[in-house]
């Protein structure tokens, strides 16, 4: 397949949710996405084993108006999701065929953001309904914090708010979602930020993790010998965040059924039942998931089009840009920031930058250049 009609079948054909055995994620996008629009795999442009005539009550009349939305038009169109998928499509295909982004990567992001990632999940081995309570730490001294979380999700339309949670729930999700999972909430406190957590959504004990399929997006992390490869002798590297890293990527509508979590909202003391659409910090696949689209894509694409021409490492979200000179070094990354957030909607944490140095500080060390030595921050 070219890239052009790759590009094509991307945009115009809908997938089938048809469970599948275990393949590559490539080859699920091949198989996935090689049943035309209208096929049985999206009744009433919603996903295969969703029934909206039993939501008699219209809980999920919202859950299915944005399904429909990434089936019309894109899941780039999703409201919390800022790439701009047809500014994006066209420079990545340009960069496939130019030689600097492999064709699976491509695909696997095109349809990524056409009709939302899969983050290597099988969906044949996600069976039943399982609901799960909150872990401790979160119900415990630091549930205000937590609250603020999930409020922050739903303000940025990452996840959203169903109703009240009430037992009666369990019965019309049912009916209406073949399978489902509610996801444990936890948290962790950061280590170099005493009384701040990060909350954690636990796809493993729903059994989530345990039916993806890495394929392509397993990888292995190489940062530090990176900046220690490419950080000479008096060089200078400017760090940077990407923002809202796995968030900023919208999930398949397909898998939403198995992202509900109950938590408190401000004020309230009954639950709430939410589900998230983008990516979270506990899906085993979206790790790789993002490092295709920002280190093996978009950062290519930087390279493809002359943006980008200096060493750039990436851990996960963290990236540090080096240079021999100071203004060089700082202009670079600014000219980067502006391409990617103007032309595509990949926003980065500014605010948070480190300017150019001799002695930077990325992924918890301190790096010297004259020295030639990395050290822990006292």
């Amino acid at each position: 397949m070219t890239s052009q009609s790759a590009s094509r079948s991307l945009r115009s054909e809908a997938p089938s949710f048809e469970p599948r055995g275990h393949t590559s994620p490539v080859d699920s996008l091949r198989t996935s996405a090689g049943h035309p629009a209208g096929s049985d795999g999206w009744f009433d442009r919603l996903p295969r084993g969703w029934d909206a005539s039993a939501d008699t009550g219209g809980i999920f009349r919202g859950m299915f108006d944005l399904a429909r939305l990434v089936y019309d038009a894109s899941a780039c169109e999703l409201p919390g999701v800022s790439i701009c998928y047809d500014n994006f499509l066209p420079v990545m295909w340009r960069a496939v065929r130019r030689g600097w982004v492999r064709s699976d990567h491509a695909e696997l992001v095109g349809h990524g953001l056409r009709w939302g990632f899969e983050a290597g999940v099988d969906r044949s081995m996600l069976r039943g309904a399982r609901v799960f309570s909150n872990y401790p730490a979160a119900r415990g001294p630091f549930r205000a914090q937590v609250t603020t979380a999930v409020e922050k999700r739903v303000t940025d339309a990452k996840s959203f708010a169903v109703a009240t949670w009430a037992e009666s729930f369990r019965a019309v999700m049912r009916a209406v979602f073949e399978d489902y999972f509610i996801l444990p909430m936890g948290c962790v406190e950061k280590p170099l930020e005493p009384g701040v957590v990060r909350v954690t959504f636990d796809h493993t004990r729903t059994g989530l993790n345990s039916a993806t399929v890495l394929g392509i997006l397993k990888h292995s992390i190489a940062t530090y010998d990176e900046i220690a490869h490419f950080l000479k002798l008096g060089y200078v590297m400017h760090v940077s965040d990407v923002d809202n890293a796995f968030p900023m990527l919208p999930f398949a509508p397909w898998l939403w059924p198995f992202m509900f979590f109950r938590f408190y909202r401000e004020g309230m003391d009954a639950q709430t039942l939410f589900y998230h659409v983008c990516g979270d910090f506990g899906t085993r696949g979206m790790p790789g998931v993002f490092k295709i689209f920002f280190v093996d894509v978009l950062a290519n694409m930087a390279r493809s089009e002359s943006v980008l021409t200096l060493p750039l490492p990436i851990y996960v979200d963290d990236m540090g840009l080096i240079s021999s000179f100071v203004p060089k070094c700082d202009a670079a990354m600014a000219s980067f920031q502006d391409w990617a957030e103007g032309r595509f909607g990949v926003r980065f944490k500014r605010l948070k930058d480190r300017d150019a140095s001799h002695v930077p500080f990325m992924i918890g060390f301190w790096w010297d250049s004259y020295e030639r030595t990395r050290t822990l921050d006292e």
